[in-house]
């Protein structure tokens, strides 16, 4: 591992004649223009306010204020920027054409001309000025040199490994084309030999060195005139020539790495397998590549080699690799897969007023499936509890979130959810969801109705190997109001309002997460038991990016401090299990299946049966609980379908309404569409007695007896409720 100095251009001067001639390398420089938003920006150079409304042209250039290598403006006037081009040198880029600036074209007609114009006259005044004379200079031995001739009169070929052009283009295009930083030049790579050890990065390296001692520019210049022409053996160069001179001169070709220091330790930490808490700690020295040389050669992971190999050329193609790296790079090669699983309007003609089955039908006659583009959403018809609950476990066992239930009868109703989402979590009174015992860290200010309290709070746990907090997740689940308003008076906080300054070294955090309040003492913070639908992998969390989706508090564990609550390594634990074991299966009872099952159309179910045996002995109690939850999930149409949902886990959550919530009925098996009427209202949360319990009820279908209270309905009497979801009284 190797530290690289590289040598700013100022340092030494090469003389470009022995290797080039003809007109001078323009440096690339952009320009914009456009009129004055807010009338505040300064001209860079008469030092004026740029009025509101007028035409403003900025040079863009490096941002010095940032590590990622941004960019800022420098305003001027009009007239400002085209008299400091008039005085520039040769080689300053121009503004030759209008449309060299970038955002002309929302420019009105007579400022275009107006610009129009001072290109004009910045070109005719280039062309009549003289040239001026080269002063004659003394060489190394005291004597006079004479002046380089005009470039232009007599030229000699350039040399190709600046200015190269590809094998077929027009030998008159006008003006050297910029080399691309990827590329090189074709004629230098073919020149180099790149087994030679002038090709090595170690020999750049003693080059940088040589130079770096020098403090003359003609001494540096000397050192780098000997390497180009003589090369490390003293007879020849036979490295390649353009990219050893690109790498001495920095930013001639300009790469963005999106990468800070802080970036470049967390990724060698990983890669080095060292502590990311102990590089940083060095990297306060504030030389990066000095933290990283130094934990590489003390890593034991991998040993550092005797003698380096490495070449110019494999380096220059990894930093021009890690240069493309970003976000919309890893996934410009993505295939974007659109999952059609409805249709509610057609060339024209609404579909709203027909049933799901019919929509798709609809959707299956009128649309073909394209391969890994356009696909129909993958479903189900289920007609049996059992076959529901098997799906629940498969599809939950496989990672995937959950399903979604819908009645095949369903109309579409815009701001209506009329289907039903089943989850992990929602399972079991919540027993099969993922849980751990936080400690509280922080807080932020909610919105809306909680603004200006705190209501969001920052999670997290103890690491004991380096003795820090660290974050888990951020919960804003599961306080009612009068919680909220206890815990802005019981919360030990100090408020920082997010500023890093006042981050305490006991907290690792990242700074998406900076609280506007910090516990003061997180040793003596509350514990609560936090719940969610999975733990979840999140870099944007500390402890060691595991995270919780959808967070929600269900208990104060007042009975546990910091020392009781889960830990990192618990944690870590928790989250392993809770990836490698699914270990549970949802039961949905014995079927009966019966020869009069009838199809979706309709009005019987297809036969599985969950009713619960109502004073039954104690031991199946439990049992009838969970079987009554399912039903319960079923009990929203005569017959289901779901849509396994997809890895994206965009849903919302619609649940049945406890509609005869208190109301235990008498029903008669006698009575028709027994079946139909016994699982809605059981699935509407009612309760149904059997014939021995009858005395107990309080509604009844049945002729009731003259010593019972039981109110006499009708199955007209359940629809009604269930249509006007809740209970009307009787007539």
């Amino acid at each position: 591992m190797y530290t690289i100095t590289l040598i700013p251009f100022s340092y030494f001067h090469v003389s470009w004649p022995e290797w080039q001639s003809g007109r001078p390398v323009m440096a690339e420089q952009r320009y914009c223009v456009e009129y004055a938003k807010r009338g505040t920006a300064g001209c860079k150079k008469c030092k004026d306010k740029i009025m509101k409304g007028l035409v403003r042209v900025g040079k863009i250039v490096p941002n010095p204020f940032s590590e990622s290598a941004g960019e800022m403006k420098e305003w001027y006037h009009l007239k400002c920027i085209f008299e400091k081009l008039e005085r520039a040198r040769a080689t300053t880029k121009k503004i030759n054409d209008i449309t060299e600036l970038e955002g002309w074209e929302e420019l009105q007609d007579e400022d275009k001309e107006l610009i129009n114009k001072h290109v004009s006259e910045l070109a005719a005044k280039a062309n009549a000025s003289p040239k001026k004379k080269a002063q004659a200079k003394l060489n190394n031995s005291g004597q006079l040199s004479a002046p380089l001739s005009d470039p232009t009169v007599n030229a000699p070929r350039k040399f190709s490994g600046f200015t190269a052009t590809k094998a077929g283009s027009s030998s008159s295009s006008p003006g050297p084309s910029p080399a691309k930083p990827t590329q090189g030049s074709a004629l230098s790579a073919q020149l180099c030999d790149p087994n030679h050890k002038d090709c090595l990065l170690r020999e750049f390296r003693k080059l940088c060195a040589l130079v770096a001692e020098k403090s003359s520019y003609n001494a540096k210049t000397e050192i780098i005139r000997d390497f180009l022409t003589k090369g490390s053996g003293g007879d020849k160069f036979r490295g390649d020539l353009y990219l050893t001179v690109k790498l001495l001169l920095p930013g001639v070709v300009k790469n963005v790495y999106n990468l800070n220091d802080k970036q470049i330790v967390k990724l060698f930490s990983r890669i080095l397998n060292c502590s990311q808490d102990e590089m940083v700690q060095d990297l306060e020295q504030g030389d990066v590549s000095e933290t990283v040389r130094m934990f590489f050669e003390d890593g034991k992971s991998f040993p550092p080699a005797a003698k380096s190999l490495l070449t110019v050329q494999e380096v220059d193609a990894s930093l021009s690799r890690l240069s493309q790296l970003s976000n919309k790079a890893a996934f410009q090669d993505a295939q974007v897969g659109l999952f059609v699983f409805d249709c509610i309007y057609f060339n024209g003609v609404s579909l709203m007023d027909k049933p799901l089955c019919e929509r798709r039908k609809f959707l299956h006659d009128n649309m073909k499936e394209v391969p890994n583009r356009i696909l129909f959403s993958e479903m189900k018809h289920v007609t049996r509890a059992a076959d529901l609950a098997e799906m629940i476990t498969r599809v939950i066992r496989e990672g995937l979130e959950g399903l979604v239930l819908k009645d095949i009868k369903g109309y579409y109703e815009p701001g209506k959810r009329h289907w039903l989402k089943v989850k992990k979590d929602y399972l079991n009174e919540g027993a099969m969801a993922d849980t751990a015992d936080l400690v509280v860290l922080g807080a932020f200010y909610g919105k809306g109705s909680n603004g200006g309290i705190m209501s969001s709070f920052l999670m997290g746990c103890y690491d004991p190997e380096s003795k820090k907090w660290c974050t888990v997740t951020k919960c804003s689940g599961g306080y009612d109001d009068a919680t909220l308003a206890r815990l802005q008076k019981d919360l030990d906080v100090i408020k920082i309002g997010k500023d890093p300054s006042k981050i305490p070294g006991w907290l690792k955090i990242v700074k998406n997460y900076y609280p506007d309040f910090i516990i003061r003492d997180p040793e003596k913070a509350p514990v609560w038991e936090i719940t969610g639908a999975e733990f979840s992998k999140s870099e944007m969390h500390t402890a060691d990016g595991i995270s919780i989706r959808f967070p929600r508090c269900t208990r104060m564990r007042d009975d546990k401090d910091w020392k009781t609550a889960t830990n990192l390594q618990q944690l870590k634990e928790l989250y392993r299990i809770s990836k490698e074991n699914c270990d549970f299966e949802v039961t949905a009872g014995p079927s009966k299946t019966s020869q009069n099952d009838k199809s979706s159309s309709g009005g019987e179910s297809g036969g599985s049966s969950l009713s619960a045996s109502h004073g039954a002995s104690t031991a199946n109690k439990t049992s009838n609980v969970l079987k009554k939850k399912l039903l319960k999930l079923m009990g929203v149409i005569l017959l289901l379908q779901y849509f396994i949902t997809t890895k994206t886990r965009v849903v919302f959550l619609q649940t049945l309404l406890d509609i005869f919530t208190g109301v235990k009925l008498y029903l008669p098996e006698s009575v028709q569409d027994f079946e139909k009427l016994r699982r809605y209202f059981l699935a509407y949360d009612g309760d149904l007695v059997p014939e021995y319990d009858s005395a107990s009820a309080t509604h009844t279908l049945g002729e009731p007896e003259d010593d019972r209270s039981a109110q006499r309905v009708t199955s007209n009497w359940i629809w009604e409720c269930i249509r006007k979801r809740r209970v009307v009284p009787l007539c």
